[in-house]
């Protein structure tokens, strides 16, 4: 739905209620109070945050991306006409030759190249000359059987290659690259030893590609558009067919404009610059992307930054793979991605300098049985692109022991953030995945993954954004997550929010741990007390706080803030998962949790304390757990006979008002319920239907009616859940708005 028009609904429910129940959130939670309905309302409104102004090194990505120089008309200046003739070239100008049926370019200037080149190549091999070469792509059709069709092995300043309006042109090289056209080098910064061209449109230098025409690029060699230096691409269509990557930039990918249809057998979008920290960056500030990848949709070495866009990309065989290997209690091979195929029809094959051994554990089972910090901490060769590696070093030369398929969508070594866009996201690995911060200020999201759907090593920041997760192993990971605003409604088969804990070396704002938006870690140290009608229970609850700047931070504490925003879960595991504390200022937080006893719909280990908002949380009573005494807002925690799924259940004050309503939509047995609506030293009934479930005075910050012997939840503390072990349960749903309300709600 259109972010702007769920905006006005919303606004509607609340300007027409005076009176009655109110939806405050779009879960299915609905109170009394028109107060409440507004403040949750604007919790979740459009992020009026600024990547770029928390981080210089974003302001300045931000530049590179909406700064790229679009199409001049070539016909305003000079220019020499290159005639393609089939097996044959007409050129009668200045600063190239013909041989054979190659043009070598050895001096810059614009060529305007049309027809058809039948078994050719464009080669520019300018040492000296200071000024850009311009190819202009005029309707040409430029095939090369045994090598690239456009090379350029060096060029004194930069290559552009121009498509203008209503131009179609076309690249083709062949399967296999003959000796002659081969080079072998050695990277100065990495050491690294490798054989170029790689690519059907392959560069040495700076490449940058503008015009509205379209360029088609059929490579069945490896790569469709690869540059050694910066990639660069303004209002271009583009639409590339590759053995192995789509479109590579080694130091950088910027993308002002344009629409990209990729099909790769490897990733989609990359940049692999791994020696320099300024480097190895994607910048999009626009365009339409279509992304069919066997590996990484778009992968930044260091930095990806989105400011807008719409993306629809698929790895692998999608969500469905994995959740396909799931059921059957299988681990996750990278050898099930989809195969791609080449341009002329053929089955590609991995070239031979990326030899797979798949082993990837994206559903199912987690490989590390148990530990819910161990994935967290998996940085080995973090940087290495798609594969994890174990080299070993023989001079200038590494060779890989061991390789496994990463197929994520969005992926970064370093930080991913997201200004803005539309994301359709199908991955059979990860959604979105950075090995250090994400933060994401805007934006529409619809996600399925095999494995997480959003996922951060280090800090995971939400400021805003409607994020629709539709499977998921677990949605949302951090070592420390913050939500601030937003609208997130996420499907998990395992944990529906995990903080794991883990390191972190956050290096600039919106993602270290000093710089949440505004959220301050509460105090060390707490005593949770509870209240229970029969006997009260007293745990004493301590925790060390780590306080780090905005850059250089080294350590994330496990802790989940939540102080504004709309977040629906359902969750066959906990759902919410915490390695440490959790502190909820404000935003309304409904968990349709787990059916099974195994988990809990809250899962703590140190304090989880409520000082506003709204949160309910329904699912099975073995492990559950209560926000913690230190909360300021009032709860309570009952266990409950066994309820269907579709259930509306009610809050009624002893005056006969309903001041709450909500419907889980699976089975459940507990209930939690933290409001300002229940006030101290008043009585309460916990009704479904007609039937009473329980009734309580609230005389303590949580009343428990549940006893204090179900795993300690209820003392502050509590039993952590087993993350290692994939829930069977089937039945799903979202808490919904009550039929006779006379709202309706939808995912967002």
């Amino acid at each position: 739905m259109n972010r702007e028009l769920v905006q006005q609904s919303k606004k509607k429910l609340i300007a027409g209620a005076l009176a009655g129940t109110m939806i405050v959130s779009g879960f299915g939670i609905s109170v009394l109070t028109a107060e409440a309905a507004e403040a949750a309302d604007g919790s979740s409104k459009s992020s009026a945050v600024l990547l770029s102004e928390k981080d210089a090194q974003l302001a300045v990505l931000t530049q590179a991306a909406a700064g790229v120089k679009v199409y001049s008309d070539y016909t305003a200046g000079t220019y020499q006409q290159v005639t393609l003739k089939g097996d044959s070239i007409t050129f009668e100008g200045t600063g190239a030759t013909v041989s054979g049926s190659d043009l070598l370019i050895h001096a810059g200037g614009t060529y305007v190249l049309s027809g058809t080149l039948n078994d050719g190549a464009i080669i520019i091999d300018d040492t000296a000359d200071e000024e850009n070469v311009v190819l202009v792509l005029n309707n040409a059709k430029i095939t090369s059987k045994d090598g690239a069709p456009i090379y350029v092995k060096n060029s004194g300043k930069n290559v552009i290659i121009s498509l203008p309006e209503g131009t179609d042109s076309s690249v083709t090289d062949g399967a296999s690259y003959t000796y002659e056209y081969i080079e072998t080098s050695t990277d100065s910064e990495s050491g690294e030893t490798s054989s170029q061209p790689t690519a059907a449109i392959f560069s040495k230098d700076d490449l940058r590609i503008n015009g509205s025409g379209k360029l088609t690029v059929n490579a069945n060699y490896k790569d469709g558009i690869a540059g050694k230096d910066d990639v660069e691409i303004a209002e271009a269509t583009l639409v590339i067919n590759a053995a192995d990557d789509g479109l590579v930039g080694k130091d950088s990918v910027a993308i002002a404009s344009g629409s990209l249809t990729i099909k790769a057998g490897g990733d989609g979008i990359k940049s692999t610059n791994s020696q320099d920290t300024a480097k190895g960056y994607i910048a999009i500030a626009d365009g339409t992307f279509d992304i069919t990848s066997g590996n990484d949709g778009i992968q930044a070495e260091s930095i990806l930054l989105t400011l807008d866009g719409d993306y629809t990309i698929k790895t692998g065989d999608g969500a469905a793979a994995a959740s396909k290997s799931a059921k059957e209690n299988q681990n996750f091979q990278g050898g099930d991605r989809q195969q791609m195929q080449t341009p002329n029809g053929t089955e590609a094959t991995r070239p031979a300098d990326r030899t797979s051994s798949a082993a990837m554990n994206a559903a199912g089972p987690r490989p590390d049985n148990g530990s819910k910090t161990s994935k967290i901490n998996e940085q080995t060769n973090a940087n290495n692109g798609n594969n994890s590696t174990t080299t070993t070093s023989t001079g200038s030369t590494s060779t890989a022991t061991e390789e496994s398929e990463s197929i994520k969508a969005l992926k970064a070594g370093t930080k991913i953030a997201i200004q803005g866009g539309n994301f359709n996201i199908d991955s059979q690995d990860d959604s979105i995945h950075s090995n250090d911060g994400i933060a994401i200020a805007d934006g529409t999201f619809q996600l399925a993954s095999g494995d997480d759907a959003i996922h951060a090593d280090g800090i995971l920041n939400i400021y805003g954004g409607d994020i629709g997760i539709t499977a998921s192993y677990e949605g949302l990971e951090g070592a420390q997550i913050n939500i601030s605003g937003g609208d997130i409604d996420l499907v998990a088969s395992d944990d529906g929010i995990n903080v794991s804990g883990g390191n972190d070396s956050s290096g600039f704002g919106g993602f270290a741990a000093g710089n949440s938006g505004g959220m301050t870690e509460p105090a060390t140290g707490a005593t949770a007390k509870t209240s229970n009608t029969s006997a009260a229970a007293e745990t004493s609850v301590s925790e060390t706080t780590t306080t780090t700047a905005d850059t250089n931070s080294s350590a994330v504490n496990s802790t989940l803030h939540i102080s504004g925003g709309k977040i629906n879960v359902d969750a066959d595991g906990d759902g919410i998962d915490i390695n440490g504390s959790g502190y909820m200022t404000g935003g309304t937080v409904a968990v349709n949790g787990p059916t099974n006893n195994g988990n809990g719909g809250l899962d703590y280990d140190g304090v989880f304390e409520v000082t506003g908002g709204t949160l309910v949380v329904t699912g099975s009573s073995g492990m559950a757990q209560a926000p913690s005494s230190g909360s300021t807002l009032n709860s309570v925690a009952t266990a409950v006979t066994t309820q269907a799924a579709g259930t509306e259940v009610k809050l009624v004050s002893s005056d006969g008002t309903t001041v709450m309503t909500f419907t889980p939509e699976k089975e459940f047995s507990h209930v939690v319920i933290s409001s300002s609506v229940i006030e101290t030293g008043k009585t309460y009934k916990i009704m479904a239907g007609s039937t009473e479930l329980a009734s309580f005075t609230s005389d303590s910050v949580v009343t428990n009616l549940s006893g204090g012997d179900m795993a300690g939840g209820f003392n502050g503390g509590g039993m952590g859940g087993s993350p290692g072990q994939q829930p069977g349960n089937p039945s799903k749903g979202n808490m919904t708005a009550p039929e006779n309300n006379g709202a309706t709600t939808t995912g967002q």
